[in-house]
């Protein structure tokens, strides 16, 4: 594990204190009863970039479920597809940390695929916040996939639905 990861870690588990609860464990209007939605899917649309000098890019466009394992911890599947110069299959199995309402942090270790060439070991490091509209969510994402040491960056926007 990296510092940077257990930084972000050690940083959640403070922020997430004897009080705090994730999103998914918020009150329902009306009702002193916790929310409990152990599963979520949500479609990701965004971009992504690779290098330096950012000559590889493309859209990208994904497809997640998690399962909510505690309040504060989740796990589950991503798979997503980037077009244009990175024509790539991500599939990664991110466990997800939740220290505060919709924040989500996220460590994701997997593989992508290439349109051309092997399939390469990937690991994927990320941060979001998931807006509740009722049983819907909506928010930002900001991604890094390192593959090879080698970074790319995927931004956007996921909308989900928990249940």
């Amino acid at each position: 594990m990296t510092v940077i990861t257990c930084r972000i870690l050690l940083v959640a588990a403070l922020l997430h204190g004897p009080t705090g609860a994730a999103f998914a464990a918020e009150p329902d209007e009306g009702n002193s009863e916790p929310r409990h939605h152990r599963h979520h899917v949500a479609v990701f649309l965004g971009g992504a970039v690779r290098d330096e000098h950012h000559t590889e890019s493309g859209f990208a466009v994904g497809l997640d479920y998690e399962y909510l394992l505690t309040h504060l911890l989740g796990a589950g599947l991503l798979v997503e597809v980037a077009t244009g110069d990175l024509d790539t299959v991500t599939v990664v199995f991110p466990l997800v940390l939740h220290p505060w309402r919709g924040l989500r942090f996220v460590a994701a270790p997997g593989m992508e695929i290439p349109d051309h060439g092997d399939v390469e070991f990937a690991m994927r490091l990320g941060t979001g916040y998931h807006f509740p509209f009722g049983d819907l969510t909506v928010g930002p994402e900001f991604n890094v996939d390192l593959v090879e040491g080698e970074p790319t960056y995927v931004i956007g926007v996921s909308f989900g639905w928990g249940f």
